[in-house]
């Protein structure tokens, strides 16, 4: 038997064990719960996606692909004292490439099991509590905090670092050091791929996240944080903070509303950086059709100014996920920087939400994207429109265990790309078993 075929059947037989385990912890978990406390957990997400044109924008080359992606999670906090808890998580996701399907980069292959939580819980005080290791932070609405590791996709989204949070009747105050790296090096993983990368380089970060209510129906968030991106072969070190607030509430006619701003200040190699960004969302149920709402987004990410030695453009610093959408967070891979990076963008949404019951609802967006600074190609000065992007994702519940979604989203690039680009489009389906 050759050493690779070796190494997946002892992962697979890892990955029995651990179910089996979990079986087991589910026929003693009524008896041991009360008594201990200990909790646990598992789910499993089956994905299918299929696509063309979203990453190149460009029909003339061959690159449509379908895949499924199968994620399974397993996890259990152990208490250690009555203020001490260890929470642990083992992810594993592998991919069948269904086209194109030659070549052996499209194989069948059962990839890496990660330690995607391994954190300490403390809480000495009721107000007080504190989160020291690898562990999960999705901060405001993830304009800024939520994604440590975006080169795998939604594989993990794990932050090592340390986080205390305060919590008084109308504050929370979250304070963190981050310490992330490009390939995990800080806990054992089994049957490790070489070539997985979660980052494009090291980074570290520190800093302070305010919440407050302000009134009886608006609160407010405010934060400064401090990010460094080590130098690497292609980019420079980079160092720059990132102060801004958000504000979130109800007004007359019950209009719900979501404001955020941030600027950033820093260096970039040699050169100076400045940038700023933000959005505005505004949510407005409909009397006469109470099961619809109506949604508006207007999103402005700064970009880098070709004429200037500065760097003006916004860095999502830790937030390069698919806020916006699935299909666009590759087509920014055009630009250099990675997928999910999200700058130089500036997008009018409106859309709606339409509740069929309480297990099934439908949303969609109509995004017409623009770029504050025109794309430069290779010395040619291109356009400023990205072009129009449509979203429909239809969420449902099966029940409390079972739950899914469906996702098509089409792009029609605009002036942004070379001859206005080609048509694209993302579709993906979900199912999730969680215990």
């Amino acid at each position: 038997m050759s050493r690779g075929k070796a190494v997946k059947k002892q992962a697979l037989c890892l990955l029995f064990l651990c179910l089996a385990g979990g079986v087991v912890s589910a026929q003693s978990q009524s008896q041991s719960e009360k008594k201990d406390k200990i909790t646990w957990g598992f789910d499993e997400r089956i994905r299918w996606k299929a696509g063309d044109n979203f990453v190149d924008t460009n029909d003339a080359v061959d690159d449509s692909w379908g895949l499924a992606r199968i994620r399974t999670r397993g996890w259990l906090g152990l208490p250690l004292s009555d203020t001490v808890k260890f929470n642990i998580r083992m992810t594993n996701e592998f991919r069948k490439y269904f086209h194109p399907d030659q070549g052996e980069k499209y194989e069948f292959r059962v990839n890496e099991f990660v330690f995607d939580n391994a954190y300490l819980e403390i809480t000495p005080r009721k107000d007080l509590s504190l989160k020291i290791g690898r562990q999960d932070m999705f901060i405001g609405e993830g304009l800024v905090i939520m994604d440590g590791s975006p080169l795998d996709g939604s594989r993990t989204y794990y932050f090592n670092a340390i986080r205390a949070t305060w919590k008084r009747p109308k504050t929370t105050v979250d304070g963190f050091v981050i310490a992330n790296t490009a390939k995990d090096r800080y806990l054992p993983v089994i049957n490790r791929n070489p070539g997985q990368f979660t980052l494009e380089r090291d980074e570290q970060g520190a800093g302070v996240y305010v919440t407050r209510q302000l009134g009886k129906t608006l609160k407010g968030e405010f934060y400064d944080i401090f990010k460094r991106e080590e130098a690497s072969t292609t980019l420079p070190l980079s160092r720059l903070n990132t102060s801004g607030f958000r504000l979130t509430g109800i007004l007359k006619g019950g209009i719900q509303h979501a404001e955020e701003f941030g600027v950033q200040f820093g260096d970039y190699g040699p050169n100076s950086r400045r940038g700023y960004g933000g959005y505005v969302d505004l949510k407005k149920p409909v009397p006469s059709f109470p099961k619809l709402t109506l949604q508006f987004n207007y999103t402005h990410l700064s970009g880098d100014d070709p004429k200037t030695a500065d760097f003006e453009g916004w860095n999502p610093i830790f937030s390069r996920w698919p806020k916006w959408s699935e299909l666009y967070l590759y087509t920014v891979m055009q630009e250099g920087r990675g997928p999910g990076y999200w700058t130089n963008i500036g997008m009018l949404s409106p859309g709606f939400n339409y509740k069929f019951s309480d297990r099934a609802n439908f949303d969609f967006y109509y995004r017409f994207m623009y770029a504050p600074q025109a794309r430069v190609l290779s010395g040619q000065t291109l356009g400023n429109w990205r072009g129009n992007l449509m979203i429909g994702k239809l969420n449902y519940r099966v029940n409390k265990h079972f739950v899914g979604h469906l996702l098509a989203e089409t792009l029609d690039p605009g002036d942004f790309y070379l001859k206005g680009g080609s048509f694209a489009y993302f579709l993906r389906s979900e199912f999730m078993f969680v215990f």
